[in-house]
């Protein structure tokens, strides 16, 4: 299977999420599918296409301004970022995007719903609480527009940590599209010494053989805490480390007691913490992060930031010390670890213990390799589904035809339509007929629009339909139908307290069907030509205008061309419509010919809607 990763940096660029997508990409590559990194370059000489360790990195130009003058990690791309998300995204079978945030994953969504790819992503962060005002409100606008449309098109989201869940699932992200792993390392990179060798080490690093050296790793920015960790210094008693990307005021590389080694490489790193006595990450709304488990992989007593989320890792706060990131508290805690020798050598012992038995790449990264087993299967599953609404009695013309062609399809019946003469709706006879060969849905029970009743009255429109249709054709009814595709989401809750599993709307050109938003089950094609198709019309063909005018208002040639597209891609093609109309509109030729066409084809599940996701 061709992965895609789209990431706005990867190593050299230092930084977690860079390391992530790394080892993600590597990990897929190794378990057999075809890696490509699309990322920016940080310098000229990185521009293009390279072979790492298998994976095809292309790396294109963008512009840093943000990261350089403001710490700020974004970057801006041109027309080569854009010409290679496009051409990348098209070939893949599925598009992994590592965070919401930047423009590389906002460009690539575009592309992959043009091209009708799955997408999976990676949710490194929730809202980063920045000094910056105007950073805040950035965040928060970006996260309101591609947030929103990323998460909705996911398949899964991917998070590290149970404060990235917790925002998530309060900006409506539906828990059961949530997949919670833990990080890792390579566990066996890392490791403690003896002094002799920590000696040499800190000899090679240009550090004090003789001082307790506190280590800080990670980007200079404030909410990693690197502030409060230098206000807390005490020349006497220990001397502090600091590694990582990031401006940092001139006079702090002149401070007796500061060592600031900048930006290091991954295979540099495992001697900086070798050569280090305590880690101390000050961070605010971040768990466990990648060099937090480096350290404890090296054997370094850990002092970090108490999050409330560290309530429920089961941890012995006496072998690792969870605090408010104060200078005051920071120094103090550093102080006490210092005076105790032998606490020291427990919680060494102990960093060392969590990072074997929960931070271990291998065994962490096997969820996500399950899930693109699971896409890769759910690509080869075409299914074809069609549904009919009112109730109309010309319905049992649509049942013929659906039994010649070896179709199936789903009913959406309203007993009482008002909308319907009594001798244009399908009989209690009729219905009992239909439901030994077809599905039964539930329809409202007069087809009054759900928005324009009052609560109580819609919720019995939705519950007595069902239970009249249960009575009658003694089945029971799990699929309902909004009428005129208007409702809210209080109607939705209402649906499912009525006894529902799956509602469907009336928007089109869909043929990924959320499972995780049954109750708002999409279709592909309505027999009926929209003048507001035309969006839709256009993204199915690819922005071809030649394509466009050959399809555009005519919905048997829609239909067609979104069924190949669903025998090549996998998922499920929708067709629904109203026998009365076919009849108004003297379309039954045109619906005979799209049967036809998908009829009786070979590696096809044909389903009535409650199949749409067993």
């Amino acid at each position: 299977m061709k992965i895609t990763y789209v990431a706005m940096n990867y190593p050299p660029h230092t930084g977690g999420l860079e390391l992530v997508a790394q080892k993600q990409a590597q990990s897929a590559h190794d378990a057999g599918h075809e890696v490509t990194v699309v990322t920016f370059a940080h310098q000229r000489e990185q521009l293009g296409a390279n072979n790492e360790n298998g994976i095809v990195v292309k790396r294109v130009f963008g512009l840093h301004f943000f990261e350089t003058y403001f710490g700020v990690p974004f970057s801006i791309g041109g027309v080569g970022m854009i010409r290679t998300l496009r051409r990348e995204v098209r070939r893949a079978d599925i598009v992994h995007l590592h965070d919401v945030f930047y423009m590389t994953s906002w460009f690539a969504y575009l592309f992959a719903r043009l091209y009708h790819k799955p997408i999976l992503l990676t949710q490194h962060v929730a809202l980063v609480d920045h000094p910056s005002r105007i950073v805040r409100s950035v965040q928060k606008l970006v996260y309101r527009i591609f947030g929103t449309l990323i998460f909705k098109a996911s398949e899964v989201v991917i998070v590290y940590n149970p404060i990235v869940k917790n925002y998530l699932l309060h900006a409506g992200v539906p828990e059961q599209k949530l997949l919670e792993v833990r990080n890792g390392i390579d566990v066996h990179a890392y490791g403690r010494v003896g002094n002799e060798e920590k000696n040499k080490l800190r000899e090679k690093l240009g550090l004090p053989l003789h001082k307790t050296l506190i280590l800080f790793v990670g980007r200079f920015v404030p909410k990693k805490g690197y502030r409060e960790l230098y206000e807390a210094r005490d020349n006497a008693l220990y001397e502090i480390v600091f590694v990582g990307t990031g401006i940092l005021p001139h006079a702090w590389y002149h401070e007796p007691g500061v060592h600031i080694l900048g930006e290091r490489s991954q295979q540099e790193m495992s001697d900086i913490y070798t050569a280090a006595d305590i880690y101390v990450a000050p961070t605010k709304g971040e768990l466990f992060t990648l060099a937090m488990q480096e350290a404890l992989a090296s054997g370094l007593p850990v002092i970090t930031t108490y999050e409330k989320e560290y309530d429920s890792e089961d941890l012995d706060t006496s072998k690792i010390v969870l605090c408010n990131p104060t200078p005051k508290e920071l120094k103090d805690e550093i102080i006490k670890c210092i005076a105790d020798t032998a606490h020291m050598e427990d919680m060494s012992a102990y960093s060392r213990s969590l990072a074997e038995n929960r931070f271990s790449w291998d065994k962490n990264i096997e969820s996500v390799l399950a899930l693109y087993r699971t896409l890769e299967q759910r690509s080869k599953i075409v299914k074809v589904t069609t549904s009919w609404d009112d109730g109309h009695v010309l319905d049992v013309r649509v049942a013929e035809l659906l039994k010649t062609y070896g179709i199936q399809g789903t009913f959406y019946i309203a007993p009482r339509n008002h909308e319907l003469k009594e001798e244009d709706r399908l009989s209690d006879e009729q219905i009992k007929m239909l439901a030994q060969e077809f599905e039964i849905g539930a329809h409202t029970m007069s087809h009054r629009s759900l928005v324009h009743l009052e609560d109580k009255d819609a919720f019995f429109e939705i519950r007595d339909s069902r239970q009249y249709l249960e009575a009658l054709v003694s089945k029971k009814i799990t699929s309902f139908c909004y009428p005129r595709g208007a409702y809210q989401k209080k109607h939705i809750t209402m649906v499912k307290d009525a006894g529902f599993s799956l509602a469907r709307t009336v928007q089109r050109f869909s043929t990924r069907p959320d499972r995780t938003s049954a109750l708002e089950t999409h279709t592909s094609v309505h027999t009926y030509d929209h003048w507001s198709d035309v969006w839709g019309v256009l993204v199915l063909a690819r922005g071809n205008l030649r394509t466009f005018f050959s399809l555009y208002r005519k919905w048997d040639k829609i239909a067609v061309a979104i069924f190949e597209r669903v025998r090549e891609q996998g998922g499920v093609f929708h067709l629904w419509g109203h026998s009365g109309e076919l009849r108004d509109h003297n379309d039954w030729n045109r619906l005979e010919n799209v049967l036809r066409h998908i009829g009786g084809r070979e590696g096809v599940q044909y389903v009535d809607n409650k199949e749409i996701y067993g």
